[in-house]
């Protein structure tokens, strides 16, 4: 019995806005460690393999004696891409406004 008024007199549970903002709080922690830790490394490894499929394709138009221009656009933009995802860890939180 006295495990249950420990709970029913617990502040957290008294006081609704303490519990909203500790869950806000917990889901923003959380959506942070996912992004962070999880999409951003995965999203970095996956555009580092289509930068190593586009720079093959160039190789190979080259040794048959194509035009590969577009194709050193394409890597360009890749790099460019991977640059911008691999620093998101320091900005995106700041323009998300977290």
């Amino acid at each position: 019995m006295s495990k249950l008024i420990e709970i029913v007199n617990n502040p957290l549970l008294l006081d609704v806005k303490a519990g909203i903002t500790a869950a806000k709080n917990e889901a923003i922690d959380t959506t942070k460690f996912l992004v962070n830790d999880v999409a951003i490394p995965i999203i970095s490894v996956i555009l580092a393999g289509v930068l190593l499929f586009a720079i093959a394709k160039c190789v190979k138009k080259h040794r048959d004696g194509d035009d590969y221009s577009k194709n050193i656009i394409a890597c360009v933009v890749i790099v460019v891409i991977i640059a911008l995802v691999a620093s998101a860890k320091s900005w995106l939180w700041l323009v998300v406004g977290q």
